[in-house]
């Protein structure tokens, strides 16, 4: 999923192949149940990734190549399929001024594709391990990109230059997701339900390891570190004391999967495993 800076909408891709755009206004009560305003349906596979360009006001989504498309009417703009026989894994775009998205595919290499020229404008190697696996997901900021690998590498590269920062750092299980955390570094998640806090400069600073808790979500939103958990349970706390955190649980029909937060209305939308998106306070 993913919320627009104005928080006037919100995107969410799916395995059936669509990405659907969906609006945030008020209805009342919070018991209303509402459709879709636009879906975009050029995609052939099932859609992992979805992100704003928000210096263009455009829309890019994933299918293992890029669509770039306008939200307003549904319409693609560009595509972007990397080297022949590669696969895009990963894609994200990087903070507005940029018209750049960041692509990452089966190669290990990371392009930086620009949605105004419609081409690749720079383009740098990962890792230098040979068998470094699959870039599974991408955090960004205006200085650097760092890279989680299926095989539990992390990756910063300093897009000012093209160098990493520091040697790939390995762990045992595959990276899940990154989340950037403005002027410090960034968080990862890995499939053990690891949670590290790192540097910029590529050094773990922190680590969490909750108990009997799979997490499938961590953001960051206004000094708080939030992550969800299969079992419906949202838990907040401050990254500077890890190990104390507040747990929120939520009732609702299904297993929450996904979560992405409103940082300006101060809401939740919480995905669930039977195709429901919900908002919530």
């Amino acid at each position: 999923m993913y919320v627009a800076e104005n928080e006037h909408y919100f995107l969410s891709a799916s395995r059936d192949k669509t990405v659907k755009l969906w609006l945030l206004k008020n209805h009342g009560n919070g018991t209303a149940q509402l459709g879709c305003t636009h879906t975009y349906d050029k995609h052939k596979k099932a859609v992992f990734s979805v992100q704003g360009i928000e210096s263009k006001r455009l829309v890019s989504s994933c299918d293992g190549i890029v669509h770039v498309w306008d939200p307003i009417v549904a319409t693609t703009l560009s595509v972007y399929d990397s080297s022949a026989g590669e696969t895009v894994t990963c894609m994200h775009t990087l903070p507005s001024p940029s018209t750049c998205i960041g692509v990452a595919s089966t190669d290990g290499l990371l392009r930086l594709y620009d949605v105004r020229q419609k081409k690749v404008a720079q383009c740098w190697k990962l890792s230098t391990q040979p068998n470094a696996g699959t870039v599974r997901c991408m955090c960004v900021s205006s200085r650097w990109i760092a890279a989680g690998f299926s095989n539990g590498l992390v990756s910063v590269v300093d897009i000012r230059c093209g160098i990493l920062r520091k040697p790939p750092r390995v762990y045992d299980t595959e990276v899940t997701q990154l989340q950037t955390v403005p002027d410090r570094g960034f968080i990862s998640l890995s499939a053990d339900s690891c949670i590290r806090l790192w540097t910029e400069d590529g050094n773990v600073s922190q680590l969490l390891k909750p108990q009997n808790d799979f997490i499938h979500s961590v953001i960051y939103c206004n000094r708080q570190l939030l992550w969800g958990t299969t079992n419906n349970k949202i838990n907040i706390h401050n990254p500077d004391k890890m190990s104390i955190y507040s747990t929120h649980r939520v009732t609702f029909k299904g297993s929450l999967i996904k979560m992405s937060v409103l940082p300006m209305n101060k809401l939740f939308l919480l995905a669930t495993d039977n195709n429901n998106i919900t908002l919530y306070s």
